[in-house]
């Protein structure tokens, strides 16, 4: 099993950029974004991108409620995943919650 799907490059211009800032540090809120936004997307098998950019820092609750269950859907169905705008501490919390949640 790959621990690396998501991929932090720059997504081709087709991939809609979706803005993590809008459901900030909510947990809630990123639960029900994910049900209504991300997951419906993915079962699409339409590509997206997660975009970070304003997010200087934010806690592996938030990051667990906003890609556990995406990151497994798009892993389960092929379909890609971009992180953009991360700064370097973001991008090794995703890293971290994207290992635990493909089972590494």
């Amino acid at each position: 099993m790959t621990q690396n799907w998501l991929r932090f490059e720059v997504p081709p211009p087709e991939v809609p950029r979706v803005l993590v800032t809008v459901v900030a540090e909510d947990t809630h809120a990123a639960l029900e974004f994910v049900r209504q936004h991300l997951e419906p997307r993915l079962i699409r098998r339409d590509p997206l991108a997660l975009d970070f950019r304003n997010l200087r820092a934010c806690t592996q609750s938030f990051l667990h409620a906003l890609l556990h269950q995406a990151v497994r859907l798009a892993w389960a169905l092929r379909v890609p995943m971009y992180v953009v705008g991360a700064n370097p501490t973001v991008q090794a919390q995703i890293e971290f919650v994207e290992a635990y949640s493909l089972g590494g």
